[in-house]
C-alpha cells in the first residue's frame, strides 16, 4: 500500500522542478552554442566551461536567493550534472581528422609550398560523435551537445489550432452545401499550386542540364537558386530570379612547378647572354 507523502513534501518538490524548469530554460537561451553535424545529423554543442560560466553569472549565484543559491563552480558542476542525467544535455567528444596525402608526390613540391598553405595545414580539422555514458566536466576541452530546444510562444496555440482543424474536418458530413463547394475551390487552387510548383522544378533542372552541357561544364544556370533554402523566408526564396556561376579551370601543382621552371631557365640564359656580350 502506497503512502501518501506530506503536502509541504509534494509543494517542496513542485518549487524545486519549478526552478529546475526555469534554469534549464536559461542556459538553453544564453550558453552561445556550437554548430556541426554528427552522420548528416545537424546538432548545436557547448562546453562545460561555457555551461558553468553562465550559471556562476546568473541570479543563481549572487547571495540572498532564496529559490537557489549556487556559490561555487563545484556547486554549480553538481546542479548541471542534472542535465546530462536527464538526457537534456548528451556527451560529445572531437576526434581528430588525419588528412592523407597521395601517393607519388614529390617531396620538392612540399618545399615549394606557400607560408598561406603551410598555416593551413597547422589548423585542425575536427570531427564530433556522440558520447552518451559522459559526465559532467568543468573544462573548455569537454563538449555536451543540446538535446533539448525551448518552446516557442505560439507553440500552445498552434496546437489548439490543429485540433481545431481535425475535428472541423472529421465533421465535414453536416457541413452546409455552400461550405463544401468553398472547400472544393480551395482544394483545386491547392493542387494548381502544387503542380506548378513540380513544373517549375523540372524546368529548373531542365534549363541548367542544358547550359551545363552546351558550355562543357564551365556555367552554371540557376532560376530561382534560393528555392530550395530552408533557412529564408517565403518571399526570399524567390530571390533572385537567376544566378550565374562560371568555373575557372585550376593549375595543378605539377603544371605551375614546370611554369616556374621554364621561367628560371630562361632568366638563367638571358643571363648568359648578357655575359658573353659584355665579355666581347
Amino acid at each position: 500500500m502506497k503512502r501518501n507523502l506530506p503536502d509541504s513534501k509534494q509543494k517542496g518538490d513542485a518549487d524545486e522542478d519549478k526552478v529546475f524548469e526555469e534554469v534549464l530554460k536559461y542556459l538553453r537561451k544564453t550558453v552561445p552554442v556550437k554548430h556541426a553535424q554528427i552522420k548528416k545529423q545537424k546538432i548545436e554543442y557547448i562546453t562545460g566551461a561555457k555551461l558553468i560560466d553562465e550559471l556562476m553569472s546568473s541570479k543563481w549565484s549572487e547571495d540572498g536567493n532564496t529559490e537557489l543559491c549556487i556559490k561555487s563552480r563545484e556547486a554549480a558542476v553538481t546542479y548541471c550534472k542534472r542535465l546530462v542525467d536527464k538526457k537534456y544535455l548528451v556527451g560529445g567528444k572531437k576526434i581528430e581528422m588525419k588528412k592523407t596525402t597521395k601517393e607519388g608526390e614529390d617531396e620538392e613540391e612540399e618545399d615549394e609550398e606557400s607560408e598561406s598553405e603551410k598555416l593551413k595545414k597547422k589548423i585542425r580539422r575536427f570531427r564530433l560523435d556522440w558520447q552518451p555514458h559522459k559526465t559532467l566536466i568543468d573544462s573548455p576541452d569537454e563538449i555536451y551537445i543540446w538535446c533539448y530546444e525551448v518552446p516557442g510562444k505560439y507553440t500552445f496555440l498552434i496546437g489548439i489550432a490543429l485540433v481545431v482543424v481535425i475535428i472541423a474536418f472529421v465533421l465535414q458530413p453536416l457541413w452546409p452545401d455552400s461550405s463544401k463547394i468553398g472547400m472544393w475551390y480551395i482544394s483545386m487552387l491547392l493542387i494548381i499550386l502544387l503542380g506548378l510548383l513540380i513544373v517549375l522544378y523540372i524546368v529548373r533542372w531542365f534549363l541548367w542540364g542544358i547550359i551545363y552541357t552546351l558550355t562543357n561544364t564551365k556555367v552554371e544556370f540557376w532560376l530561382l537558386p534560393n528555392l530550395d533554402n530552408d533557412k529564408l523566408g517565403v518571399i526570399d526564396s524567390f530571390k533572385p530570379f537567376y544566378s550565374l556561376k562560371f568555373k575557372k579551370k585550376k593549375k595543378s601543382k605539377k603544371q605551375d612547378k614546370e611554369v616556374s621552371e621554364s621561367q628560371n631557365s630562361n632568366g638563367e640564359e638571358d643571363k648568359d647572354g648578357e655575359k658573353s656580350k659584355k665579355t666581347n
